[in-house]
């Protein structure tokens, strides 16, 4: 088996294709490459395991890439690596949709528990204060037997 940085470099040696037969724009092939590397050095064998599933179509697993991330700029690919902090390499899918995630809350919203907090939706409450004192009033005499 070929090793993974070598089947890299061959892909990339090779000519690269900028448009699909739709002549819808690819990602540059460099690009998918640098993402491939960023990985590789950040999940070790999680990673190459992976490549090396698909070792003789390394080059089609790289067209994938370049397709399914077409419409992301540079800066949202580089957001896309700097937040996936996973303990296990994502797929393209997943990849695009962190790099397409448009929100401060990105970490939190993972968690299917989380929901913002919009303080203007609540209805304000101005008898809460007086039954928490009527409340800690009952608990404290209770607790002192009157």
């Amino acid at each position: 088996m070929k090793k993974v940085t070598e089947l890299l470099e061959s892909a990339t040696s090779q000519q690269q294709t900028t448009t699909t037969a739709s002549s819808r724009k690819l990602l540059p092939e460099q690009w998918v490459v640098g993402i491939f590397k960023k990985m590789q050095l950040r999940y070790g064998q999680l990673w190459t395991s992976r490549l090396q599933a698909h070792d003789k179509d390394l080059k089609a697993v790289i067209r994938e890439w370049q397709e399914t991330l077409s419409n992301c700029t540079g800066e949202q690919i580089r957001k896309g690596l700097e937040t996936w902090d996973s303990e296990f390499p994502p797929n393209v899918m997943q990849f695009r949709t962190r790099c397409l995630r448009d929100d401060e809350h990105w970490q939190q919203r993972s968690s299917p528990a989380y929901k913002i907090y919009q303080r203007e939706r609540l209805l304000p409450d101005k008898s809460a204060k007086e039954r928490s004192r009527a409340a800690m009033k009952a608990a404290l005499q209770e607790i002192r037997g009157k």
